[in-house]
This record gives structure tokens, sequence and C-alpha cells, in this order.
């Protein structure tokens, strides 16, 4: 029996999202729409697992590696998954202008808008000499999440 190789496997666990299941249905409908329009043809591991690895790195506390390795994905296919995941999370939003007419047409004399540092797995590399993901504030990697809301929150 190897028990250096019993000993590195990994531990795979099953645990519950916070995301409700109607949400995760949405996010798989939203993909699905968008790779209909960019024309991509099949998808290996298939939009819910992209919608569960994608809602599970949003609520935090779950890095790349142990998201690929508990569902069987390679890293990097796990990250560019996520990654796509967002971006299309991200094209849902309205514009800032568009925000703004609404404000001004429902009476608002003013938006709250807020910032948030969302820690991340480090990404490596380097561009022109910074750490994109680093930020020097928090003293980690994340990524920056902005809120914009109504004036009574």
């Amino acid at each position: 029996m190897d028990t250096a190789a019993e000993a590195s496997a990994p531990l795979v666990y099953g645990l519950a999202l916070k995301t409700p299941a109607g949400t995760v249905d949405r996010i798989v409908g939203a993909l699905v729409r968008y790779h209909r329009r960019i024309g991509s043809r099949w998808q290996l591991h298939g939009f819910p697992l992209q919608a569960v690895l994608t809602c599970a790195f949003l609520e935090g506390g779950h890095t790349y590696r142990s998201l690929a390795e508990g569902n069987g994905v390679p890293k990097s296919t796990c990250c560019n998954l996520i990654q796509e995941g967002i971006k299309v999370l991200a094209r849902r939003a309205l514009p800032l202008t568009e925000v703004v007419r609404l404000a001004v047409k429902a009476g608002w004399d003013h938006l709250i808008v807020d910032g948030v540092n969302i820690p991340t797995e480090r990404v490596n590399g380097r561009i022109g000499g910074k750490q994109p993901w680093y930020s020097g504030k928090h003293k980690r990697h994340g990524g920056s999440g902005t809120t914009i809301a109504a004036p009574d929150g």
C-alpha cells in the first residue's frame, strides 16, 4: 500500500451554496445565450457546473485550486470558466449613464457609490512591473467590486 499517494490525494466533500437555485438557473440561461451569441458550439464541462463554480467563487472562501480539485477540472479551466461567468454577469449590469438617468427620473439628489476588495487567490504575473490584482491598501490580492445604491441604501 502506497501511503504517500493516499496522503496526497485531495479529500473531496460537498458544501451548500447560499445562492438560491433560481439564481443559478438564471446564470445558466445567461451563459447559454452568451455562447449562442458568440457562436460557440459546445462546452465540455456544461453550463450548470460553470454557474455553480462562479457562484461558489463569488460567495468567497474558495480558491481556484480547491474548486477545480473538488469538481474534477484542471485549475486553468476552472479559472477560465469562473472568469467567463463573471464577465457574463457583469454584462447584465446597467451602464452608469442609465443608472444616473433612472436616479434623476426617480427624483433622487444623489447616489451612494461603494467599493470593496474581494480577496482572491494570487494571480501570477506582472504587467508593466505591477501586480494588477494586488491591493496595496488591503495588502492582499483581490478583485474590485463597486456598488451603486439608492440614497436610502
